[in-house]
Formats: C-alpha cells, sequence, structure tokens
C-alpha cells in the first residue's frame, strides 16, 4: 500500500494498491480499507491459504479493534514489531518504498 497526500496517477496494476489520507500517511482508515478489502480480496483471488501474518509496527493506527478484528476473522493476523526496531526489521520501507515513493511524486510532478 502507498499512502500519498493526493492521488496520483498510478499505472493499473493488481499488484500495487495507492490510497490517499490528509497527511499522506497511512491512517485507521486507509489500513482498514486495504486490509479488510483489498488485501483480502488479493488473497482470496490467489488462492493464500490462511492465516496469513502480517508484520508492522505497533503504531497508532494499528491499533484500532474494528480492523483488528475484522482482520482475524479474514484469517489475518497482525502481529507488531518490537519497538525502535522499524529500520532494522523493515528493510523494505527504509531502502526500496521510501525511494520508489519520492521519485514517483517526482515523475508525476515533472509531467
Amino acid at each position: 500500500l502507498l499512502t500519498f497526500s493526493k492521488m496520483y496517477p498510478f499505472p493499473n496494476t493488481d499488484w500495487v494498491i495507492a490510497g490517499t489520507s490528509p497527511s499522506g500517511w497511512i491512517n485507521s482508515e486507509s489500513l482498514y480499507e486495504y486490509l479488510c478489502n483489498a488485501f483480502d480480496k488479493w488473497l482470496t483471488d490467489n488462492s493464500v491459504e490462511r492465516p496469513v501474518i502480517v508484520w508492522s509496527d505497533w503504531h497508532s493506527t494499528r491499533l484500532n479493534y474494528h480492523t483488528i478484528s475484522e482482520t482475524l476473522e479474514r484469517g489475518i493476523v497482525l502481529l507488531g514489531l518490537p519497538k525502535n526496531t522499524t529500520h532494522i526489521m523493515q528493510p523494505l520501507d527504509t531502502h526500496l518504498f521510501g525511494p520508489l515513493k519520492a521519485r514517483w511524486k517526482e515523475t508525476v510532478a515533472s509531467l
């Protein structure tokens, strides 16, 4: 899930989901939409056996009763990373998705 403060044109793919929030950061609502709608659908469409584990930091947006109960019903288990270990345990965020998101904004701005 890539979250922006405004929607940028994005290629139509079945492996990228882009959303918006006022801050450009994920919030409780966008997390719910992603996990309970888009990700759940992707798991079903690709016949992925449940339960699946989704690793995450324990930012306050993840601590939402409705999201946690809905994901558990769908066989999606949220597990939190230990505090202050995100940079070690989420290398895709720091080395792939962060630079990808920045480059995408630059590319769209230059159009």
